[in-house]
């Protein structure tokens, strides 16, 4: 298992550093996934490793790896939150727990500039209610 390091700068930073990305998504793919969750050092979920990571909770509540969780900021996600904001729905950027992203009807959502918002299946053997318009359409 591949960890982001949340202490280092380099990890809020979009450069051309993604080695353990690679080899996270690399693992994941020989075990049979489409992608892999990263953790932080922390044990918390930080990102996928090719994008960010959007939960929308059983109450409705939107949460989102802040950068200190080891989070890459980039476009897609400034653009996703800037969304949820201007529909007025609540979006919080905070540490996620792993039993928050495994609670009985919790959404996850992947996004990066390639994919946009997509939402997520499975996690390990965890399932997600799939919502093809999370923002309520």
């Amino acid at each position: 298992t591949i960890l982001r390091n949340e202490t280092s700068p380099i990890s809020r930073i979009k450069a051309t550093d993604y080695a353990d990305n690679l080899a996270a998504r690399r693992e994941a793919v020989a075990a049979g996934a489409g992608e892999a969750l990263m953790l932080n050092t922390r044990g918390r979920p930080a990102c996928f490793a090719m994008g960010n990571l959007f939960l929308r909770g059983p109450d409705g509540r939107w949460l989102t790896p802040p950068p200190e969780e080891g989070v890459r900021p980039g476009y897609m996600r400034a653009k996703v939150i800037a969304k949820l904001q201007a529909d007025g729905h609540a979006i919080e950027q905070a540490a996620i727990s792993l039993d928050q992203l495994r609670a009985k009807g919790a959404c996850l959502f992947a996004t990066n500039s390639l994919w946009g918002l997509r939402p997520v299946a499975q996690l390990d053997s965890h399932p997600y209610e799939i919502d093809m318009v999370p923002f309520g359409g």
